[in-house]
């Protein structure tokens, strides 16, 4: 397995980072993935809110086509939110 960063991006809604900044960032992608980015420009693809997440000590993968832009963070449980910052609007 390759090596990541250990901070990775999600984006999402306004009204989604609320709920997430209460009760984690919940794995959606076969009830144990969250789909994240590399990049904050990339994440911003996918909601108006990018969130940063320190995803230090998670399984992380992805394929090889979509290295440069998407990773798989394996999770059965949510990402805690003192684990995430908002990191803004686009």
């Amino acid at each position: 397995m390759r090596k990541f960063d250990k901070i990775l991006y999600h984006g999402t809604t306004p009204r989604n980072a609320e709920q997430i900044m209460v009760e984690g960032l919940k794995p959606t992608y076969l009830e144990s993935i969250v789909c994240m980015s590399p990049k904050p420009e990339i994440a911003g693809n996918f909601g108006e809110v990018v969130l940063e997440v320190n995803t230090e000590g998670y399984t992380i993968s992805c394929f090889d086509d979509c290295e440069d832009w998407e990773r798989f963070v394996w999770t059965e449980e949510p990402i805690p939110p003192d684990r995430i910052i908002i990191g803004g609007l686009n």
